[in-house]
């Protein structure tokens, strides 16, 4: 079971968290004016042999654009930290963005 530590006691203790846990590899994202939808998906090998494997989608997240705006600010700030640590990660999608 996945635990959040809880700040806001003198002492810091796990607090459990009962909610669903995913695996994702893939993601797919789309906006409109007031919603950013992120679909998490998995690769599932094929039960045929031999086979494509193939998406499967684990969970959609739907947020507002402040809440997906805070959570690209929270993950960046935290891959700039790994980054720092252990060096730069680099994925196919990463390396083929043109720079910004």
């Amino acid at each position: 079971m996945f635990q959040l530590t809880d700040t806001r006691k003198e002492t810091v203790a796990p607090v459990p968290v009962d909610a669903p846990s995913f695996w994702g590899t893939n993601f797919q994202a789309s906006w409109t004016s007031n919603t950013v939808v992120i679909v998490v998906s998995r690769l599932v090998p094929s039960q045929t042999v031999p086979g494509p494997a193939f998406e499967e989608p684990v969970a959609i997240l739907h947020l507002s654009p402040q809440s997906a705006l805070d959570l690209w600010l929270l993950i960046g700030d935290g891959l700039k930290r790994h980054d720092d640590k252990w060096g730069a990660l680099a994925t196919d999608y990463s390396t083929s963005r043109p720079e910004r």
